[in-house]
């Protein structure tokens, strides 16, 4: 699905999304690489695959993308962000939490280390998150205070009525369980990613 919100005077309406469509079909990585430093904000695009990976986003890994092509100073780039994030956390896959999802742009970034930079990159975002909204001492007081205003307002006795679930008072245990076992695992795949003898592996 394509929506042109604003297009710069003089450009067809599919100008803005040529290059992206150039850039995924690419068969040439030395090509590829150059149009990623051309086009892409790296950290969106890497962001957005450690978010997808760390939080079970198994719904966002290759549909509920918001790609938004951005003219700026440096000419057209291409942001990432997601929707429709109902499906995380373990929702749906609850037992998998060691499940990687194949996202074949991201995968391709990382394989070929686009510009130099990416798997580094990957390694710092991945650390920012981890001393930040992935701290688990940040994540105690978040999901202690989730689960007490959910129920207190009745807000997922509501949602359990409306869909028939058997549990009508929220127990934010096993997305706690899921997030950290995610969180552990994200860990030492970067880990193993980011070593010398392990340059030429994807995340997965």
């Amino acid at each position: 699905y394509y929506e042109q919100h604003y297009a710069p005077a003089g450009m067809q309406p599919f100008d803005s999304l040529r290059p992206y469509l150039d850039l995924i079909k690419e068969p040439s990585n030395e090509k590829f690489s150059e149009m990623v430093v051309r086009y892409l904000d790296i950290d969106s695009v890497l962001r957005y695959m450690l978010l997808v990976h760390a939080c079970g986003m198994m719904d966002n890994a290759v549909n509920n993308i918001n790609i938004w092509a951005h003219y700026g100073r440096d000419g057209l780039r291409y942001y990432f962000n997601p929707w429709d994030l109902d499906v995380s956390w373990g929702l749906d896959d609850e037992e998998n939490a060691d499940a990687m999802y194949g996202i074949e742009l991201f995968d391709r970034l990382v394989g070929l280390d686009c510009g130099g930079i990416v798997r580094d990159r990957v390694k710092a975002i991945w650390q920012e998150y981890r001393e930040k909204a992935f701290n688990q001492e940040y994540l105690d007081k978040l999901m202690d205070r989730y689960e007490q205003e959910l129920n207190a307002s009745c807000a997922y006795y509501r949602d359990a009525i409306k869909w028939n679930r058997s549990t009508q008072e929220l127990d934010m245990y096993n997305i706690y369980s899921y997030a950290l076992a995610r969180f552990e695992m994200m860990d030492r795949r970067i880990d193993a990613l980011t070593c010398e003898e392990n340059r030429d592996r994807y995340l997965r």
